[in-house]
């Protein structure tokens, strides 16, 4: 069945009431500072969506109550400070096994972006849990002009949700995020402002792996970091990690968009052809998302399961002209051994050899 997309949420003129009448959302036109809830972070925010509904543009790394109240000179810095970026869409895809927890964290992470984002557009792939409706509801409904939902009765797969999500973004820059990770506040500042400067297409980072607190890392990623590394090093593996892309859905879209063919393989696939078609690449020499590893993360990328999904996407490299033969054999060798080795063995090459451990 098609997808459809909906704007926001339905409850939102009623739970803003609601908000309002709990003392959530303060009234702006006050002077006196109003009490401002600090049992989470969400209805922190909840505030800041109020204040930027009525056009003033907060943050919450420089957000007090009396700040929002009584300094309205601080909030028309920041939005000439935010004026000088271009609109940016985040992309998300929410699947039912995903932790609402962790989607509320990755959600709260993007709107606390030094510079906000313009759209959040999610993809439902497939009819979720209630918890995970209730999360979504609750952000959306407080700013249903912000989200923008796609759904679908089935779930189809990661490469799938994100191919129908890049034309459902109204803006040219769309920022990749996963739904159980975390963006620092300084991310999208970085990455915006060196694809300006740079006259980039797409941007990546370096990132940080951790299990349960993302400030207690395991691994520290250590990708190429200009265009022409990027290049030779796409040749061989994933020049970039997924969650910390920003790129430009023009570009995105001439290279053919994302692709449920490639299983596992949907952002290394849609960025070689990027690469391919003459786009601009660069990653920023330090982390700017965490990525959160569970216990079976290395264990998905292994196992005789696995192997078909290599062959497939690595000869359909070769057939393209995108691989020489010699670098078919050198991406691909070594990824079928790492494949076959034991968990434990794989775990290892991943977190010490193919990436840097954390220092504790």
């Amino acid at each position: 069945m098609p997808s459809y997309v909906r704007p926001g949420i339905r409850k939102c003129a009623k739970n803003r009431a609601l908000s309002r009448q709990e003392g959530v959302l303060p009234s702006l036109y006050s002077d006196s500072s109003v009490g401002l809830s600090e049992e989470s972070g969400r209805e922190r925010y909840l505030y800041v969506w109020a204040a930027d509904r009525y056009g003033l543009l907060c943050r919450r790394s420089s957000m007090s109550t009396d700040t929002l109240s009584n300094n309205s000179n601080s909030t028309v810095d920041a939005y000439d400070a935010a004026a000088q970026f271009p609109p940016y869409s985040v992309l998300m895809s929410v699947y039912e096994k995903e932790n609402p927890s962790y989607l509320e964290e990755a959600l709260l992470s993007m709107l606390n972006q030094s510079i906000s984002p313009e759209e959040i557009v999610l993809v439902e792939d497939g009819p979720l849990t209630s918890e995970l409706n209730e999360t979504i509801d609750s952000f959306s409904s407080a700013r249903p002009e912000l989200f923008t939902i796609v759904a679908y009765p089935e779930n189809h797969g990661l490469g799938y949700a994100l191919e129908r999500g890049v034309p459902a973004c109204r803006n040219e820059i769309i920022a990749r995020m996963d739904s159980d990770d975390y963006a620092f506040p300084t991310r999208m500042k970085e990455q915006l402002t060196l694809m300006h400067e740079q006259n980039l297409d797409m941007v990546g980072s370096q990132i940080v792996e951790f299990v349960d607190d993302y400030e207690h890392p395991v691994a520290t990623s250590t990708l190429p970091v200009s265009s022409r590394e990027i290049n030779t090093y796409s040749k061989k593996r994933n020049p970039f990690r997924h969650p910390s892309m920003v790129f430009k859905k023009s570009k995105a879209i001439e290279a053919g968009n994302y692709s449920s063919e490639f299983l596992y393989f949907e952002d290394w696939d849609l960025f070689n052809r990027m690469l391919a078609i003459g786009c601009k690449a660069w990653n920023v020499n330090h982390p700017l998302v965490a990525m959160r590893v569970s216990a079976d993360f290395y264990g998905r990328r292994g196992g005789p399961a696995y192997l078909p999904h290599i062959w497939k996407f690595k000869t359909a490299q070769l057939k393209r002209g995108y691989f020489t033969f010699g670098e078919f054999l050198v991406s691909t060798v070594p990824h079928v051994a790492v494949c076959l080795v034991p968990n434990s063995v794989r775990s290892f090459i991943y977190a010490h050899l193919l990436r840097k451990g954390a220092k504790q």
